[in-house]
């Protein structure tokens, strides 16, 4: 019984309202970094407005359990990853592009130094006079040792 009535003396004890002041001062200021952390996070991996605002009300009407359900559902990428990822691949694919060169006459992919096209036998390119580096035939000059290239060279 005197156990019941010490129990009791903490409860309404001063010591105990600051205790349970201090946890629930510390559980509001969690609660709201939460809801600011999940806001800041969501603005940076979406622009759907609607989704924004869903994901924060969420949090704010139940923040653990709506912070679970937003690591579940949220973008895997920030909007900026997802920027340069898109400049990355167009990069790429320019760079496969300018690897690659037409035939001017049946279409077919060439490697850049191809001298003839492998589908129509085509010359794409012929051999500088000098120095004997593949240049293109409607080059006047060689790029490379600068040696005009004379007309019987180009067939």
């Amino acid at each position: 019984m005197t156990d019941l009535l010490q129990l009791e003396d903490f409860f309404s004890s001063e010591a105990f309202g600051w205790i349970a002041g201090g946890i629930l001062v510390y559980l509001a200021i969690f609660w709201i970094a939460l809801i600011i952390w999940v806001a800041r996070d969501i603005i940076n991996r979406t622009n759907n407005l609607f989704f924004q605002i869903m994901v924060i009300a969420l949090n704010i009407i139940l923040p653990i359990f709506g912070l679970v359900v937003y690591l579940i559902i949220r973008p895997n990428k920030t909007l900026v990853e997802k920027y340069y990822e898109e400049i990355e691949y167009r990069a790429l694919a320019e760079g496969a592009q300018q690897a690659l060169l037409h035939c001017p006459k049946c279409g077919t992919d060439t490697e850049k130094d191809f001298a003839y096209c492998p589908n129509c036998a085509n010359e794409l390119r012929q051999p500088c006079t000098k120095c004997r580096k593949l240049i293109e035939i409607q080059y006047k000059l060689c790029p490379y040792c600068g040696t005009k290239q004379d007309k019987k060279s180009k067939k």
